[in-house]
């Protein structure tokens, strides 16, 4: 069925087992993922953290300011990346 392929093809059922720091970046308007988004998975694990947004479809975030020059997930994405770099560094 739709629903077992969906099942056995989502990320979903590893998340409690993620040991390094992970972005999970997704939109509640995603025609792909239709809102759904494992929030108690998530939260049960302090390695992933998730930004999720109202607008943003599957994979293109648009900036309210211009559209055309929209940088939110690469930003998001770059800031994660040099924080975990940082903390890496630290220990």
């Amino acid at each position: 069925s739709v629903e077992e392929y969906y099942h056995q093809a989502s990320c979903s059922r590893r998340l409690s087992d993620v040991l390094v720091p992970l972005l999970l970046v997704s939109a509640a308007d995603d025609p792909m993922t239709t809102g759904w988004v494992p929030l108690e998975t998530v939260r049960s694990n302090e390695q992933v953290i998730l930004a999720y947004t109202k607008h943003g479809g599957h994979i293109a975030w648009h900036d309210e300011k211009n559209v055309r020059k929209s940088h939110w997930v690469e930003d998001g994405v770059g800031s994660f990346l040099e924080r975990l770099l940082t903390w890496q560094g630290e220990g």
